[in-house]
């Protein structure tokens, strides 16, 4: 829920910074508004805010369940998954204490779709971007746009360990060793000819001039 200084730091600063970003707030299958983070049906929830918020205009009380969080705003995949979360908060907020909260909507998402959503953090003046997946928040200049987190999506869910990574054994220098990648290379017992660069190539030809083709060393990629 928020309150009307986060409601006006959202429609004067957060709002156009998403639409800078390609995010149209106004379409709904690009942005949602308080969509709860537990699958309850956001059409359903709204109805049921509107209720509560009638009878609390009445000063009554009362006793019902509510979803367990409410995100601010979410950004839909074109398949309606969610790819990220906007955790809002007035400019007199640090955004960065509104990490609990995004961790907690990101992984109760997760458990809705095929993967979990990044999440931004903002008061509208400062952004912070959090990757759960894998990366500690850090401060960012404006939203991502779609191409940008699906980029960002596709490398969380493709990268592996350098441990599994093949190593092309085609590319190598002509007379040059495959070096393990274990062991550090000593640069003051690398010879010109062991340095595979198009710089290297050329100082072992100058150094053989007038020798026969067959005889110069020459480095290739």
């Amino acid at each position: 829920m928020f309150n009307p200084n986060e409601a006006r730091t959202r429609k004067e600063l957060i709002d156009p910074a998403l639409q800078r970003a390609g995010w149209d707030v106004n379409n709904s299958d690009q942005v949602g508004l308080e969509i709860p983070v537990d699958g309850t049906d956001p059409k359903a929830w709204a109805t049921l805010k509107a209720k509560l918020d009638r009878v609390k205009e009445n000063g009554s009380s009362y006793t019902v369940k509510l979803p367990p969080g409410i995100s601010d705003y979410v950004l839909y995949r074109p398949n309606r998954e969610i790819i990220a979360v906007v955790e809002a908060k007035r400019t007199s907020v640090d955004p960065r204490l509104a990490q609990a909260q995004a961790e907690f909507y990101v992984e109760q998402l997760e458990m809705q779709q095929s993967f979990r959503p990044f999440a931004f953090m903002t008061n509208g003046k400062d952004i912070y971007f959090l990757d759960t997946a894998g990366a500690s928040k850090r401060p960012v200049t404006g939203f991502f746009s779609l191409s940008d987190l699906e980029n960002l999506l596709f490398i969380q869910q493709n990268k592996q360990p350098l441990s599994q990574t093949l190593i092309n054994t085609s590319l190598h220098c002509e007379i040059g060793l495959v070096e393990r990648l274990d062991r550090p290379i000593n640069l003051a017992e690398t010879r010109p000819s062991d340095v595979c660069t198009p710089q290297a190539g050329r100082r072992e030809r100058s150094e053989h001039v007038g020798e026969s083709p067959e005889q110069v060393v020459d480095c290739w990629l």
